[in-house]
């Protein structure tokens, strides 16, 4: 099964979604494994738009992101790739009411 289609069902066919911070289009840059994989063409990849994509595929009427990058802003992000291996630690809290 597909982990967001999985996550979909396992939160009871949630119909609304958010998408937090991540690596964003303008720094995530793949090579040509990843882009068969993923069927694009340009040096670049938008996690962002596939995890839209697959959502809205496994039913999630209402997809929000939040718009952050975490390789463009280093002064609120840890970012595995800008740092060339230097991490700290991030976590996301999700809940439902």
């Amino acid at each position: 099964m597909h982990p967001v289609r999985f996550v979909v069902e396992a939160t009871g066919g949630a119909v609304a979604a958010a998408i937090g911070p991540g690596i964003g289009p303008c720094c995530y840059e793949v090579g040509d494994d990843v882009r068969a994989v993923f069927g694009t063409t340009g040096r670049t990849l938008d996690l962002k738009a596939v995890a839209r994509a697959r959502l809205q595929a496994a039913g999630v009427a209402e997809v929000h992101d939040c718009g952050l990058c975490t390789a463009c802003e280093a002064e609120r992000f840890f970012s595995h790739r800008r740092d060339r291996g230097l991490t700290g630690r991030q976590a996301g809290l999700a809940w439902r009411s």
